[in-house]
């Protein structure tokens, strides 16, 4: 699932991946040659504390639009694992 695409509406690509850690969520701006994924627990950590450091370019005008991407993926995943439960 996509969360931020680039061009639409900033530098961001944004979208849930599964890696070795399971589920995460890419976190890629289109000027950085990193390509980093964070846990949902990392990302849960972010959204709880505002802080967004760790994510490579971002800066303090990317915040909301991040943390708007940040919180559908937690509903979606949240979704997923009541889903997963029922018998």
């Amino acid at each position: 699932m996509s969360y931020a695409r680039w061009g639409n509406p900033g530098d961001w690509y944004v979208f849930a991946c599964a890696d070795t850690r399971g589920a995460t969520l890419a976190v890629w701006h289109g000027h950085s040659d990193k390509l980093p994924s964070f846990t949902t627990a990392e990302v849960r950590e972010m959204v709880a504390t505002g802080d967004l450091s760790r994510i490579d370019c971002f800066m303090p005008k990317d915040k909301a639009e991040l943390l708007d991407c940040f919180r559908r993926y937690l509903e979606d995943e949240d979704d997923d694992a009541r889903r997963d439960k029922k018998p």
